[in-house]
């Protein structure tokens, strides 16, 4: 598979120069793709946060405290905080099928029905219905289905609407399909490299009721950590090349005994922690949260 433009921490040629591969050598570049691929997510999740600057969206659980953490660091720009939700659209279903459901993920609206033991699904791409009123349209004219605009909401963004897991729907009974509430003005204070929100009056409470769109991570990966990926990078892709179950051999005054390979470096504590030469290239970059409370 490709490297990963979002999470690939180095390049294949970096690769390739790490391990004194020629650039015209092609022979194991799609499993130095993948060895890439898995040393960066490996590297990512013992630093705590993804690495490469990317936008995000979170929805957190407010607890009626000041402080608000974000899931990844350093923080480049808050876009949009709100706090609670707002009913946008009532959806109804009058078909007649005793089985219905709405679902609502990051890319579509999915109405789903089963009329006795014949399933049916509709698809509605939010890319394709881009406010809240396209939606409902779309969500109107579909068979046995009908969608209102609540007051005021009809030119916001359709991809506003939280994403929630399939609810049943029986005949004549409505489902409100929520948005975030307006965002927050100048209430909150951002700590950057913390990656935490500071409001001084506190955070509403409630499960995943803190709507935030932010821009985060490194604009260029630093040496170090590119370092330690290639490290790691190095010692997968040689361990792919030796069979695993062999311990030791021997023959006449030759033997050989494996080394703990990829155990030497990654020390089983809950989530494998890098230690060696590779825990100390990540070790100033290491995310340690500690909560206030």
């Amino acid at each position: 598979m490709p490297i990963d433009a979002k999470t690939g921490l180095i390049s294949l040629a970096e690769a390739k120069l790490h391990l004194h591969i020629a650039d015209a050598t092609t022979t194991d570049d799609q499993l130095l793709d993948s060895k890439i691929n898995e040393a960066s997510l490996i590297v990512q999740k013992e630093l705590g946060y993804n690495v490469k600057e990317q936008t995000y969206t979170e929805y957190l659980d407010g607890d009626g405290g000041c402080w608000l953490f974000l899931e990844n660091v350093p923080v480049t720009s808050v876009r949009r905080v709100s706090m609670d939700r707002v009913d946008a659209i009532t959806v109804t279903y009058t078909g007649g099928a005793k089985r219905a459901t709405v679902e609502v993920t990051q890319q579509n609206v999915v109405l789903w029905v089963n009329a006795s033991g014949v399933e049916a699904t509709t698809t509605l791409p939010i890319s394709d219905h881009t406010t809240v009123s396209d939606m409902a349209d779309a969500i109107d004219a579909t068979a046995g289905w009908g969608a209102i605009v609540g007051d005021t909401y009809n030119l916001y963004p359709a991809a506003d609407l939280v994403p929630m897991p399939a609810r049943s729907i029986a005949v004549s009974q409505e489902i409100e399909l929520p948005i975030p509430d307006d965002p927050e003005d100048n209430e909150y204070e951002l700590y950057r490299q913390e990656g935490k929100l500071y409001n001084a009056i506190g955070w509403n409470r409630g499960h995943r009721n803190i709507f935030v769109q932010y821009t985060a991570g490194l604009s260029q990966v630093p040496a170090p950590i590119k370092g330690a990926c290639m490290e790691l990078v190095a010692m997968l892709y040689h361990m792919s090349k030796r069979d695993m179950t062999l311990r030791a051999e021997s023959l006449g005054d030759y033997s050989y005994t494996a080394g703990d390979g990829l155990d030497a470096v990654l020390v089983a504590s809950g989530d494998a922690g890098a230690v060696g030469s590779i825990g100390s290239k990540l070790a100033l970059y290491r995310r340690n949260l500690i909560y206030a409370v």
